[in-house]
Order: C-alpha cells, then structure tokens, then sequence
C-alpha cells in the first residue's frame, strides 16, 4: 500500500526522478570520454563542440579538420596538456612510424647518367639510418628498361661508391649519378654496383648486384638473377647462392667455377663446379641446358703440428676419397705421410 504523500506528490517525485537519472547519465556518460575525436568541419566552434565534455577529464584529444584561428585560442586557452592534444596528420604519421617501421626509411631516387648493357636504370634506394643519418647501403627496387625489355628486382642490401660524395640524404632526394663499370679483365666486379657477366657459361650475360664485402672474411657476395622478357630470376642453386669473389676461379675452357671458403684460420674448403650439358623436353623437341653439378671437393685442416689435406671426386652419384694425406709442420724435409 503507497504512503498517502506519494499519491500527493506522484508527478513531483517522478519529475524529480527524471531528472536525477538524466543527469546521472550526462555524468557518466562525460566520465566515461578519457579519448575524444572532433571534426572541426562541422557546425560549431571548438569551443561549442568541446561544451560537452569535461576538459579536465580528457586524456587526448584528435582534432581533425582545418584548425582555424579560433580553435588555436580555445586550445591554448583550455586546460587540456597540449601534449595531449593530437592532430590528425600527426596521429597518422605515428601511426605509419609505427605499422610500417619496416619499410620506414628514407626513399632516394637514383637514375644512372649512362645505359648499362642497353638498359637505362632507375633505382628506388631506401638506405639504412643510423642517429638520424643515412648510411651506405639500403634495401632498393631497382628497374630495367630497354628498347625490347623492361623488368624490376628488389634487393636486400644495394650500395654505391659515389654515396660517399653524398652524406646527410633526405627523404625524396633525387641523385643523378655515373655508372661505376666493371674492368675488362673481371668476371665478378669489385665496385660495381650491379653489372652483367655470363657467369654460367650458356653465353648469355646475366645481372648480378654486388653485396659488397658482405661476403666471408670480407669478400664481396653477388645475387645472380637470369634475364627473361620482362622479369629477372634469381638463381638460388650452387654455386650462384653463395658467389663470392674472394677466392672465385672461372675456367671458360673447361667450364668450371672454383670457389674456396674458410670459416677460421684453422679450416677451408674448396668447391669445383663443372658445367654439365643436359637435354629436356618441355615440349615436343629436346632442348640443350647446362646444370652444374659439384665434382671436386678439396678440404684443408691446419692444426698446431700438422696439415690435413683430402680431395673428393665425383663418382656417378657418390664421391670417392682419392687423397687423403697429413703433412707435418715445421719439421726437416716436411715429408708426406699417407694417412691409413
């Protein structure tokens, strides 16, 4: 049963009530706004637009829109820390800083004054950073065009010698610079950035990026990628995947490619590729290709009182030891002794 007073005061306390929890919800509702985003380009001053909410409780706030004015002295005279206050492009921008840190280098244009085996070569070069200066090599998406040819590859690590007349680069710079040719003598270049060489014996040029002294012990490394209309492959079989021009030996008569490596002074080893021609058939008619297959091994251990040397040869599909010896060091007549 109602107390007699709610009948007489029914309307008054429902109206009363109304009220409390319509401003109730306005309060929580502005309690609940720590992030706030206003578009300027609506109808309204800053100032009218930020009425509703209660500044002292706002963690940030993203204006977008043109800032007139009139907003800059509403924000300099609110009480929100301007650190709070973001604008929109500066949101974006940490946002790529952020998303795309990978790819968030500086983006230098490059074109070679000369054709470079008919090409003309435009390189998109994206240098490492490093205290806020560029450094000497970079990732970079390099394109080829010739009269009948045009083709991309992106690389991992790109780097020219005329850089060093080119410190402190900028994002959007753009360098006109002269092509460092390989010397006639070279197969394999030492300063080149990139250049063509018919490294497989099929007498075709292919186009190799110098990875200059990426390689072991300081030597140069070389990706080789094999020329098609309007793409390049890369050849990742031996001995291309891991070319260095440290110790690399090219025989054009016998065709064969020699390369040696050592993982310390104490051990290295040497790899003869020979190239072997082989037919298939793709379609209808055999066709002749050349694949290198690995047919010498050479192994060299130098220990404190003794040399190892042993020597594999290929042997259909098995390699047979045909030297195997072990040589004392510093010792009178530094004779030979057949190892059982």
């Amino acid at each position: 049963m109602q107390p007699k007073f709610y009948f007489k005061y029914k309307k008054l306390i429902k109206y009363v009530l109304g009220l409390l929890l319509i401003g109730l919800t306005f309060f929580v509702t502005i309690s609940l706004e720590k992030s706030v985003i206003i578009d300027v380009s609506e109808v309204g001053t800053l100032n009218s637009l930020l009425s509703k909410y209660r500044k002292e409780n706002i963690d940030s706030l993203v204006v977008t829109g043109k800032i007139n004015e009139m907003d800059m002295i509403t924000i300099q005279s609110t009480q929100i820390d301007t650190n709070k206050i973001i604008s929109q492009e500066k949101k974006q921008k940490a946002y790529i800083a952020q998303e795309f840190k990978d790819l968030n280098f500086p983006r230098i244009y490059i074109k070679y004054k000369q054709p470079v085996n008919g090409y003309t070569v435009k390189v998109l070069w994206m240098p490492y950073t490093y205290n806020g200066k560029t450094c000497e090599a970079g990732k970079a998406v390099l394109y080829f065009e010739s009269e009948d040819n045009h083709f991309y590859i992106q690389t991992r690590s790109y780097r020219d010698t005329a850089v060093y007349s080119h410190t402190n680069l900028k994002d959007g710079d753009i360098l006109f610079w002269d092509y460092t040719a390989k010397k006639k003598d070279e197969i394999l270049s030492e300063y080149s950035p990139f250049f063509f060489s018919d490294v497989d014996f099929d007498g075709e040029d292919e186009l190799l990026i110098n990875e200059h002294r990426e390689g072991s012990r300081g030597a140069n490394s070389y990706e080789v990628y094999k020329i098609h209309p309007y793409y390049a492959e890369i050849i990742k079989d031996a001995p291309f995947a891991n070319l260095e021009n440290g110790d690399t030996e090219f025989d054009l008569k016998n065709k064969t490619i020699t390369s040696s490596f050592s993982d310390s002074a104490f051990e290295s080893v040497t790899y003869t590729y020979k190239a072997i021609k082989q037919d298939e058939i793709e379609y209808s008619a055999p066709e002749s290709h050349y694949k290198f297959e690995l047919v010498k091994v050479n192994t060299y251990i130098y220990g404190a009182e003794y040399e190892e040397h042993k020597v594999y040869l290929k042997d259909g599909y098995k390699y047979k030891l045909v030297k195997d010896e072990k040589k004392p060091i510093n010792q009178k007549g530094n004779y030979s002794k057949k190892r059982h």
